[in-house]
């Protein structure tokens, strides 16, 4: 655990990532196997995330693809349209009385 702490703090210092051979060089007696087994306890924990050799603090980030960025649009552009039809039809069903 003090291990896990150590690269933590190395992580915290360095926001915008360290290369795992970097932390092992400042680690000194650590290996990097040792590293690699507690960057993963981080990553199950939700503090730190490692990818090609680069340590994060933080949670990983999923990464859209452009078909799902294009399918999400898509999906939020039927939505809309759904919502304005609902409206249409309530204004619709107010003007001729029958409120609902």
């Amino acid at each position: 655990m003090e291990t896990c702490n150590r690269i933590l703090a190395l992580l915290r210092q360095n926001r915008k990532g360290i290369r795992i051979s970097e932390i092992v060089r400042k680690l000194h007696p650590i290996d990097r196997s040792t590293v690699y087994r507690n960057l993963g306890t981080l990553d199950l924990r939700g503090l730190a995330y490692f990818e090609r050799g680069i340590a994060y603090p933080g949670k990983r980030r999923e990464k859209i693809t452009k078909e799902q960025l294009e399918l999400l649009k898509e999906m939020i552009r039927a939505n809309a349209g759904i919502e304005s039809a609902v409206r249409r039809a309530e204004g619709m069903a107010y003007a001729n009385g029958t409120p609902q």
